[in-house]
């Protein structure tokens, strides 16, 4: 159980400014152990006596896509970068949101 709760550690907390990364983060990398762990709860299977239970855990764990992860924070990040330059812009009256939805939409 030491994996998973590392694993919490590192990848339980995810925030980004677009829901549509949200949504993915929770059904790609959190999701799967997750429900894992509630359909264990579900059959009367405690995880942390069954040593099949852990198992089950543990490969869960290691089959989530870190690589997509990794690129989801990048994303995140560079959203949180973008909303921020949007806002200093703003602030400035220096931001033309025409101008903005006709490069976003291409």
């Amino acid at each position: 159980m030491k994996d998973y709760e590392n694993f919490v550690a590192k990848y339980g907390d995810f925030t980004s400014p677009f829901a549509k990364d949200v949504d993915r983060w929770n059904n790609e990398v959190m999701g799967p152990t997750v429900n894992l762990i509630d359909a264990l709860y579900a059959q009367g299977i405690d995880p942390m006596r069954n040593a099949e239970a852990r198992a089950m855990i543990q490969r869960s764990v290691r089959n989530v896509p870190y690589a997509e992860a990794a690129k989801m924070r990048q994303n995140a990040a560079a959203g949180e970068a973008y909303l921020k330059a949007r806002g200093a812009l703003a602030a400035k009256g220096l931001y033309d949101k025409d101008y903005n939805d006709f490069w976003l939409a291409e």
